[in-house]
């Protein structure tokens, strides 16, 4: 909706504690807050909630209760470094967008980059990003550390509750959510989405996925589709040059029958 790139300006750091808070992610938190604010940004943080209603009611503060000009939301089972805000909020390429998420993957093997692109039918599609060092529109972001500007919550258009399950499920790779309908409804009234790579936040899980994480399982997944695709054209040669006299059980027939001479 903007016609020139605006910087992201004083940010709520706001926390959903809907889950269990991990130890890692709590250090990280604890490191962002000490060393990666800056001054006039502020901290929130709600738990005990759905997720939906979590960010809800951050975005709530965000309007009511601050003056902050951007809300970042983080879950509570992000992976990141101290510096990660202070790196995403001055990637000048993030400036055009009004919703900007760095890169990040799911929590599960295997795991799936949450880069989601439209295929023109309102249902997302995941994509395979292998660029370390891309930033492109995409139709939707998660909330697992992700900024919006306050004008899209400020937006009369955009009735509240901003973050709400969909009437109509939104086909992704897993199901419709709250952060997928609200990309929805903020892309018809003409704000931007962007998600970079040249930023990277994890995921906690068994382990914490993230790009290297991701990247190490693209590459073994197109090796064992080389390999399988190799051993098949090798079979399909051996095939090819099998006599033609051959039995049921694979092996050639043998005439048991002639008489020696």
């Amino acid at each position: 909706m903007r016609k020139e790139p605006k910087p992201w300006g004083k940010i709520l750091v706001a926390v959903r504690l809907e889950k269990y808070i991990i130890a890692q992610s709590h250090r990280c938190i604890v490191r962002l807050v000490s060393e990666g604010m800056q001054p006039g940004d502020r901290t929130a943080e709600i738990e005990g909630k759905l997720p939906s209603h979590a960010a809800n009611h951050l975005a709530r503060l965000l309007v009511d209760q601050s003056d902050c000009d951007s809300i970042l939301y983080i879950d509570s089972d992000a992976d990141f470094a101290p510096d990660t805000l202070e790196r995403l909020r001055s990637l000048k390429d993030g400036w055009d967008y009004d919703i900007f998420q760095p890169f990040v993957t799911g929590r599960r093997w295997p795991p799936a980059a949450v880069w989601l692109m439209d295929d023109k039918e309102r249902k997302f599609r995941m994509k395979e990003i292998r660029d370390p060092a891309v930033t492109e529109e995409v139709a939707g972001v998660g909330l697992h550390f992700t900024l919006f500007r306050r004008e899209i919550f400020e937006d009369k258009r955009l009735a509240r509750p901003w973050f709400r399950f969909p009437e109509e499920s939104v086909e992704t790779a897993e199901s419709g959510s709250e952060d997928l309908t609200m990309c929805l409804r903020a892309r018809e009234l003409g704000y931007s989405i962007g998600a970079t790579t040249k930023v990277r936040v994890g995921h906690f899980g068994d382990v914490s996925f993230g790009w290297e994480t991701f990247q190490l399982f693209l590459q073994d997944r197109d090796n064992v589709a080389r390999i399988t695709a190799e051993k098949q054209a090798a079979q399909d040669k051996i095939r090819h040059k099998v006599p033609p006299k051959i039995g049921a059980w694979g092996f050639d027939l043998i005439d048991t029958n002639h008489k020696k001479k």
